[in-house]
């Protein structure tokens, strides 16, 4: 289990290495879109970032992220390789689940909120069972 978390983690490092590489090839801009939510494994919302697109597309805490334009991502890195792939002000849709209802919601993809980090590096403190999804 411990091994497959390691994996885990190193995946999801690599895709934001990339993700940073390639924001590198045009100078002077870290304009890497950004959902902006802390999720756990199974794709429930823990933490929606302050002015993010997810929160001003309504989504909230216990949500949990089930669709991305009608796709179905079904891992953390798939929604982060999905959300860089969006060019920012795209408009977009996601489904949550939120209780017992099924919740379509219109997302236009931000920068990742009030800093100015490059993309795959998170602006809050992230435990390791845990994923920031830009």
């Amino acid at each position: 289990m411990t091994s497959r978390r390691n994996i885990t983690v190193l995946i999801i490092s690599a895709l934001m290495l990339l993700g940073w590489l390639a924001s590198c090839a045009s100078p002077g801009s870290y304009a890497a879109p950004s959902l902006g939510v802390v999720a756990d494994s199974k794709l429930t919302v823990l933490e929606v970032m302050k002015s993010s697109a997810a929160e001003e597309a309504g989504v909230v805490v216990n949500d949990v992220l089930l669709t991305l334009e009608g796709a179905t991502p079904a891992s953390f890195a798939e929604w982060a390789t999905e959300i860089s792939n969006m060019e920012v002000e795209q408009t977009y849709t996601i489904t949550v689940q939120r209780g017992s209802d099924i919740v379509t919601l219109t997302v236009v993809s931000t920068r990742d909120p009030g800093n100015n980090l490059p993309p795959g590096v998170t602006p809050t403190v992230v435990p390791t069972d845990q994923y920031y999804i830009q």
